[in-house]
């Protein structure tokens, strides 16, 4: 969440999104020129492509394409089908209810994508790649 009534305009953003993507944001709206080795984007760009990364203790997955993709030690992946369950009680920006199916036939790229989001992730931080 970014607020700053006397710099912009109040707006809804409903997008997916990770918490990561909240300081790019900011530095976009902010027009900062930066080089990063994470991987938070400016989600108020054309080019930005709705998706969450998220973790447990030995889950990791990744939200894309209303896909929850779920990687666990051993290599084991779970891949469920989101669609949101309505409750009418609550606002349209929060439905947060989620019926979760099996996919019946596997998105191998969102596999791909997941696993190399996490490898890529765990190889900068053990050989120090995010400094300079």
């Amino acid at each position: 969440m970014i607020y700053s009534p006397k710099d912009m305009q109040s707006k809804r953003y409903t997008n997916l999104m990770s918490q990561i993507d909240v300081m790019p944001t900011l530095f976009g709206l902010l027009n900062f020129n930066y080089q990063s080795k994470f991987y938070g984007q400016d989600v108020l760009k054309e080019n930005y492509k709705p998706r969450a990364l998220i973790a447990t203790y030995q889950n990791l997955g990744l939200i894309k394409d209303n896909v929850l993709n779920i990687i666990s030690p051993k290599q084991q992946v779970k891949q469920l089908q989101l669609s949101v369950l309505p409750n009418p009680k609550l606002g349209s920006d929060f439905q947060l209810f989620y019926d979760e199916k099996p996919i019946q036939k596997e998105r191998t790229d969102l596999v791909n994508e997941t696993i190399s989001y996490y490898q890529t992730a765990s190889d900068i931080l053990k050989k120090k790649k995010y400094q300079k």
